[in-house]
């Protein structure tokens, strides 16, 4: 009886490549063994499947295979893109600079979700749309902006236009952060969570304060500013009655 050691096969795969042809199941043996035992990124194994069949082929084409690179990586079942609360990102006063170029407040709001995940994820580009990755619409509910598909479309357009974004077409489709700087002064650290977005007012609000009544941060526009709008006219309310309620 023969039985199958897939770390051998492994080493076997690494030394001389393929034995005939690309397949899905050496390909799943290479994933999962740099993804369990290497420690890689999930976000990294397609790059590396290419350079590996790159490498024992050098008439491999990336965009022909796509489907059965990204099937692969969807088989993992690795759950890196459920987000860690035990990990920090950190912005910087560039970065923060950068998105507060941008006049459209739910620009800017998708623009730092993009890079939350980018840091999150600790590489300069994403993936979006395909079977290993975030797809687009989840990246505009984190930032709480809603938009139909081709309204989505158009915002990663004009932060490319920006300058902010690249979209790379091959041999994937994938998206470099290049507003993501990581040096100078560090503004603020904070855990990576499905509610990332609250961070955001903190962090490009132009004199932030936070209200004493309801704890959101807010622009501070008069000197004695206490309170956010809502809470202002529901305290201006409750003086009312109780001024009314004294007079009765």
């Amino acid at each position: 009886m023969i039985i199958f050691n897939k770390e051998t096969h492994y080493d076997k795969l690494m030394s001389r490549g393929f034995e005939k042809y690309i397949n899905k199941r050496d390909l799943i043996i290479l994933a999962t063994h740099w993804v369990e035992i290497d420690n890689v990124p999930q976000n990294d194994i397609i790059e590396r499947l290419i350079k590996f069949c790159t490498k024992w082929n050098s008439e491999f084409n990336a965009v022909k295979y796509e489907n059965l690179l990204l099937s692969v990586v969807k088989l993992l079942n690795v759950s890196h893109e459920t987000f860690s609360t035990n990990k920090q990102i950190t912005f910087f006063r560039q970065e923060i600079d950068n998105i507060s170029k941008i006049e459209d407040k739910n620009l800017q709001k998708v623009l730092f979700i993009i890079m939350c995940i980018a840091k999150w994820k600790n590489n300069t580009y994403i993936y979006l749309n395909n079977g290993n990755a975030m797809k687009l619409s989840d990246i505009f509910k984190l930032a709480g902006v809603k938009a139909t598909g081709k309204q989505q479309e158009l915002f990663l357009f004009k932060l490319n236009g920006y300058g902010f974004i690249k979209v790379n077409l091959k041999p994937l489709l994938k998206y470099d952060i290049l507003c993501l700087k990581n040096i100078g002064e560090a503004v603020k650290a904070f855990d990576v969570s499905e509610n990332m977005i609250e961070y955001f007012d903190e962090l490009t609000i132009k004199n932030p304060i936070t209200c004493q009544r309801c704890g959101k941060i807010i622009e501070k526009k008069v000197n004695n500013q206490k309170y956010c709008n809502k809470c202002s006219k529901e305290v201006r309310l409750e003086k009312d009655r109780i001024r009314k309620s004294k007079t009765n």
